[in-house]
């Protein structure tokens, strides 16, 4: 009995220790007041800055014991985002450009998708020094983020889907943005899982 209380003291710690290594997301656009500090959460398998809270679900027959699925988070190189299920839930930008996550439990995606690409690149304010904010890199050099439309004639200050630079998407219909920063969560995890 003891080293079962022991074995669920060390996961509780272990969880603890692996929320410092996690962070929320939102908008670095310090020259563009209806976007900067908006917060990014994953929905409908794209991330939409402007949402209140991701889409979710949880696996699990007791309710009160699913995470309260009411932040999106991150690792650091935006690799993995931070659901309860094994393994997390890990981004990629997928072929229409869209900045994407596969279902829960799945590491699938589509053909073309390409995965990593979130380097801390410059970024600076009004002439002033450049800080570092993680932005998008992808494989053919092109660089850059972009808050698109959620649907035709939908106003991008209300909410925005994340697109990713490629060679063939380079902003259209969308504002840039000069990356997401991270700021550290304070729970250890986001959700079950996100939808």
């Amino acid at each position: 009995m003891r080293t079962k209380s022991l074995l669920i003291d060390l996961l509780g710690l272990a969880s603890l220790a692996t929320a410092d290594n996690y962070f929320t997301i939102a908008l670095y656009a310090p020259n563009n007041g209806m976007l900067h500090g908006k917060i990014v959460n994953a929905r409908d398998r794209s991330f939409v800055a402007g949402v209140p809270t991701p889409s979710t679900r949880c696996g699990l027959d007791d309710a009160a014991q699913c995470p309260a699925g009411d932040v999106t988070f991150v690792t650091s190189e935006h690799a993995v985002g931070l659901s309860a299920v094994s393994g997390g839930q890990f981004i990629y930008v997928a072929p229409d450009v869209s900045i994407s996550y596969p279902s829960a439990h799945s590491t699938r995606h589509p053909p073309g998708a390409q995965t990593g690409g979130f380097p801390s690149l410059p970024a600076s304010f009004h002439h002033s020094e450049a800080v570092n904010v993680p932005n998008w890199r992808s494989r053919d050099g092109t660089s850059g983020l972009w808050p698109c439309p959620v649907a035709a004639g939908a106003p991008i200050a209300y909410q925005a889907v994340l697109k990713a630079s490629t060679a063939q998407f380079n902003g259209g219909g969308g504002l840039a943005v000069d990356g997401i920063p991270i700021q550290p969560a304070g729970s250890p995890f986001g959700a079950w899982g996100n939808t």
